[in-house]
């Protein structure tokens, strides 16, 4: 166990700092031993305090292969999960060729990776492991092939893969790189061009992925396809695609930033409600303007200016 690994070669690591360095590991004892002398010097050490580029800049040259190994790395990084056995492994094929790389390339870096353990299995599918390593790689992967992801990669893939790309990019977070391909999606007319074909494209399952890395962006550009709805539009939104727009709206009203683009996103669908539910597009309105626990980080000045505003709106439904 990597426990007993750890008491064995790093005997002033108390168990409290074994299990925290054992649970970021991922199982892995390479970075477990890069990482147990960094906790041994700062005891309160947090999982975000510890996997500093630094640190994962050591594990990786100590433990990664090299030459078209390692760019393949950073493809197979892009995706949290990617299927490579069985029917699933045509997502393999469809990573090799919007990377510009060959089956067989992509296919060796996954024996290379496993060879050193870092590789997850799942079934059919397999993940860069452990997790830290693999948003290393997933920026590097991003720096190095940014136009080819946008302009080969994202407009070929399935659109389970697009999730997992995008809750990877999440994870990365947002640098340049990819902030610039979250704008080349939205931008796309055949995805975005309105509330009917953003529901039809299956996009919205997307939507909150790209709202964690691009905030503003996803909150000015779904702000306009609501605003450009129609009521027929809004009324007919229904099921998991107006789920995904009211849970990413709920998302962004938290941010002072887009509080009010997405207070009135939501106004806009609760005056067209088609659900029950408590945690409906009324329900994530109101929710908003809690005494105690509102669902924002607007202040509450910022929050009774907005119903001020609304109160004199000249839409009945709004008042």
């Amino acid at each position: 166990k990597l426990a007993e690994i750890l008491r064995i070669n790093r005997p002033a690591l108390w168990p409290e700092a074994a299990a925290l360095v054992s649970e970021i590991a991922g199982g892995n004892v390479r970075l477990a031993l890069v990482l147990a002398p960094v906790v041994e010097q700062e005891p309160r050490s947090t999982a975000g305090r510890l996997i500093t580029p630094n640190i994962i800049q050591t594990y990786v040259s100590e433990a990664l292969p090299s030459g078209t190994d390692l760019k393949a790395s950073y493809a197979l990084a892009l995706l949290t999960r990617i299927g490579v056995g069985g029917d699933a492994a045509v997502e393999l094929r469809l990573l090799a060729e919007g990377m510009g790389f060959t089956e067989f390339e992509v296919r060796a870096a996954v024996v290379a990776l496993n060879d050193l353990g870092l590789i997850g299995l799942k079934g059919r599918y397999r993940s860069v492991a452990p997790q830290p390593l693999a948003v290393y790689l997933a920026a590097r992967g991003w720096e190095v092939y940014e136009e080819q992801i946008v302009t080969t990669l994202l407009p070929n893939l399935e659109l389970n893969m697009v999730e997992r790309l995008l809750q990877r990019a999440a994870e990365v977070g947002p640098i340049p790189a990819i902030v610039r391909a979250v704008e080349a999606v939205l931008g796309r007319d055949e995805v975005f061009g309105s509330l009917r074909i953003l529901i039809d494209s299956g996009y919205s399952h997307a939507l909150l992925q790209l709202a964690i890395v691009a905030p503003q962006r996803v909150s000015d550009r779904l702000s306009d396809i609501l605003q450009n709805a129609t009521d027929d539009e809004l009324l007919s939104l229904t099921g998991s695609g107006r789920r995904d727009v009211v849970w990413t709206l709920e998302r962004l009203a938290w941010h002072s930033d887009t509080f009010e683009a997405s207070a009135n996103a939501l106004l806009r669908l609760a005056t067209h409600e088609t659900e029950t539910y408590s945690n409906n597009a009324t329900g994530a309105w109101r929710a908003l303007f809690g005494a105690m626990l509102p669902s924002t980080a607007a202040s509450p000045q910022v929050r009774i200016d907005y119903l001020t505003g609304a109160s004199s709106s000249a839409d009945l439904e709004v008042r």
